[in-house]
């Protein structure tokens, strides 16, 4: 019923926990551990105390789960070599009046909240290059509030440099919509934020409110509709709102990529109350791939 409480921690530091971390038990282990404990067996919370932790493998978390950190306290680093950290899965809501399209109820989605999470930290460069932080499979509802997602800069000349790609992809899951939110979070050291190809027109949603976002673009020499902008999605219901968007490359001068190539039904897009900079001064909001900037 989506009641139970677990918590992770570091049995070498501070954090005692339910499932913790330790010299023979990593935190994906932990996290599988978590996952499988039967008070949580139809959703709750998973609550991962102060410290810090390494991913080395991408961890699948399950419909219903809330993962929440302490605030300002809970570090989580990935050292996964362009797999995601995390993996979304699908949902299966009821449907209404046949449409199997789901709607979203809190109930069955699942959250995080109060994590920072980092693409490497060791010193040496981005892990994930061609995969996103987090992966979102089709299908799944989930939010994201008050979550840092820091990717990591490769050293040296900023033409085409090496950068982790996105902090929240989607991926193929189930032929259901998917919803995915996102409220004051934390977007730097990226491509491009977010990408949202889902492809199934209205009956997709994608909310970005009062979050901040830096990102680089590909650093090329030329400008790129598919890289260089902070969110690319295809047609779906999107609002984008109160977030301060800032681009440190001179091409990548795009809010919002849209890909019109596959369009369902009548969406609705809201662009307002948005504001920043770009480092040449000129940007668009919204660019449709057809050559059309506004």
């Amino acid at each position: 019923n989506g009641s139970g409480f677990i918590s992770i921690g570091d049995a070498d530091g501070y954090a005692i926990g339910d499932y913790n971390v330790n010299s023979t038990t990593t935190f994906a282990e932990a996290f599988v551990n978590a996952i499988a404990d039967e008070r949580i067996a139809n959703g709750g919370v998973l609550l991962i105390l102060a410290g810090k932790y390494i991913v080395d493998a991408t961890i699948s978390v399950p419909a219903k789960i809330s993962v929440i950190g302490e605030i300002a306290g809970t570090y989580i680093i990935g050292e996964t070599s362009n797999v995601p950290l995390f993996l979304i899965r699908p949902t299966n809501d009821l449907s209404i009046e046949g449409d199997t399209a789901q709607f979203g109820p809190p109930a069955t989605r699942t959250s995080f909240e109060n994590i920072s999470l980092f693409d490497n930290a060791d010193g040496s460069g981005a892990t994930l290059t061609s995969s996103s932080i987090i992966t979102v499979q089709q299908g799944a509802n989930v939010s994201f509030k008050n979550v840092g997602f820091f990717g990591k800069l490769n050293a040296g000349a900023t033409l085409n440099r090496v950068k982790t790609k996105s902090a929240v992809s989607t991926s193929a899951g189930s032929t259901q919509s998917t919803h995915v939110y996102f409220d004051y979070c934390y977007f730097d050291g990226l491509q491009t934020a977010i990408v949202f190809d889902t492809k199934y027109g209205d009956k997709d949603f994608l909310t970005v409110q009062n979050c901040k976002v830096r990102f680089f673009g590909s650093e090329a020499a030329s400008y790129s509709a598919l890289t260089d902008c902070a969110i690319k999605s295809s047609v779906a219901n999107i609002n984008i709102s109160n977030n301060y968007i800032y681009s440190s490359a001179n091409n990548a001068n795009t809010l919002l990529t849209l890909d019109t190539s596959t369009s369902v039904g009548n969406s609705r897009i809201v662009c307002t109350n948005n504001y920043g900079a770009t480092s040449n001064g000129t940007g668009n909001v919204i660019d449709n791939q057809s050559g059309e900037t506004s």
